[in-house]
């Protein structure tokens, strides 16, 4: 049985062109390798003009057309044959168990057995992925957060493109590949990400470098162009509010919990002023638009073609292009 998600073969060359697929559009990213750094060598994007419901819906088996067309139109502009796919947050279940320690060089088994226990699914039907929260290391019960996308869902995507002559190396979460990017390398403090479309938003929360809790709501990139609707407001703010609570009072007390104080804006419309006005006056958090190229280049050393608006909306593929980047 394959336990794991499907992962790029240590023996391609990376970078990697990084794609991802929505209902509406798709956008890929690929950097090259400079003496600043990694920089993007090519990004582009296609809004679909439909939308596709391939991905969504469980007894959809043919992508429409547009989406067909536009990853066909990216192979042939771009010669793509490797690439790390997203999938969807609300298609993905991200939790965190705890294995006792005496039994943590089996871990793999140890999953296996107790999965179906935090999502709706038994282990023959999901990739999964974990990782060990090594500052626990020595505890009886240490934290390791598992993260599971449905087989049907992987398979759905790599049936996608390789119809497309792409081959699929990989696949993970959004919130993974934006976390990748937009938190610095051996950061361990706790963080809100928000990534925000026209179809939602994706909250997570990002602690030790790890996506170690998601969820999705309704509200999008059109609910915050311009003024905010007061009961768009009052929904943000509750739902936050929730996330920050239940992330601090959620944490073993004896590891003396850090509260999450910051925000991190990445998508369509997350650097209007009157979005980033709403955490200043109903928020007792700092919010920023992210920098996706951190970990990536130094902005003082070079400045790619690229707006910083439209790179929040391109976080997911930088993030899937940074994969295993060294």
């Amino acid at each position: 049985m394959n336990t794991g998600f499907f992962k790029i073969p240590e023996f391609l060359s990376l970078p990697l062109f990084g794609l991802s697929i929505t209902q509406s559009s798709v956008k890929l990213v690929k950097m090259s390798k400079v003496k600043q750094g990694f920089i993007p060598k090519i990004f582009d994007g296609v809004v679909l003009g439909e939308t596709c419901d391939y991905f969504t819906n469980p007894i959809s088996d043919a992508p429409c057309d547009p989406l067909k067309a536009a990853l066909k139109d990216f192979k042939k502009k771009y010669n793509i044959t490797f690439a790390q796919v997203s999938v969807p947050e609300e298609q993905t279940y991200v939790f965190k168990m705890f294995v006792p320690q005496e039994v943590l060089s089996a871990i793999d088994v140890f999953i296996i057995n107790n999965i179906d226990q935090y999502i709706p699914l038994t282990a023959p039907e999901v990739y999964f992925d974990y990782k060990i929260l090594k500052s626990h290391i020595r505890d009886t019960q240490i934290p390791v957060v598992v993260t599971a996308i449905p087989k049907f869902i992987v398979e759905k995507y790599a049936k996608l493109l390789d119809s497309c002559g792409v081959y699929m190396v990989g696949c993970e979460p959004e919130t993974h590949a934006i976390a990748r990017c937009v938190i610095d390398k051996g950061d361990k403090n706790p963080y809100i990400i928000m990534y925000i479309d026209e179809f939602g938003t994706r909250i997570s929360v990002v602690e030790d470098g790890l996506v170690q809790h998601t969820q999705t709501i309704t509200i999008n990139s059109k609910d915050i162009a311009g003024p905010i609707a007061p009961e768009t407001t009052q929904a943000l703010k509750d739902i936050l509010n929730r996330v920050i609570i239940y992330w601090f009072t959620s944490q073993n007390p004896q590891t003396h919990p850090i509260k999450i104080e910051n925000v991190i804006l990445t998508g369509v419309g997350v650097d209007s002023p009157s979005f980033i006005n709403f955490f200043e006056s109903n928020l007792a958090v700092n919010a920023v638009p992210a920098n996706v190229w951190k970990n990536c280049f130094d902005l003082k050393s070079y400045i790619p073609n690229m707006s910083k608006t439209d790179s929040l909306k391109y976080a997911p593929c930088v993030g899937l292009s940074m994969f295993k980047l060294k």
